[in-house]
């Protein structure tokens, strides 16, 4: 029997050991819900609100056999988003809600493609780059969103409302 390669960052294997937010994330993102870390948008990276960029990426293009995607989406708030969140190009199946997180690193959204809505409130980024991207549903950047930097949508495509 042949083995399957994937690319880097597919396997839930990959991000062992789970960190205590991302392991209520996965749990979350199974059963459809939120998964709350916090109410309110964290201060300050600690062992129990991180979750590394890279960790929900792989749940935002829908994870894998053992970390299935609910069809509700990616639904996190109150994290610490540790890393660059890089979906350039990507292909995200369902919505994407980052509700009051704070981004280490700006966000890479060009070229991608959300099946639904991207929602950002009371979220904070150093800066958005989401030129070109096509999001089918609304993008909500409102209720405390702030950015440190430059937000771009230079050519995006916005199903819904902004």
């Amino acid at each position: 029997m042949t083995e399957i390669v994937k690319a880097a960052g597919r396997t839930l294997a990959e991000f062992q050991p789970i960190k205590p937010a991302e392991q209520k994330l996965l749990e979350a993102c199974r059963q459809g819900v939120f998964a709350e870390i916090s109410k309110e948008r964290p201060a300050a990276a600690t062992d129990t609100n991180t979750v590394r960029a890279a960790f929900l990426r792989f749940l935002a293009l829908g994870g894998d056999e053992q970390a299935p995607l609910h069809e509700h989406g990616v639904q996190l708030q109150g994290a610490w988003v540790e890393g660059a969140l890089d979906l350039d190009g990507a292909r995200i199946p369902h919505r994407l809600g980052l509700h009051h997180c704070y981004f280490s690193d700006v966000p890479l959204l060009r070229d991608s493609h959300i099946h639904g809505i991207l929602n950002l409130e009371g979220s904070y980024v150093k800066g958005l780059n989401a030129d070109g991207m096509v999001c089918d549903g609304d993008v909500f950047l409102r209720h405390g969103f702030s950015a440190n930097g430059e937000v771009r949508l230079l050519g995006a495509q916005i199903g819904g409302g902004l």
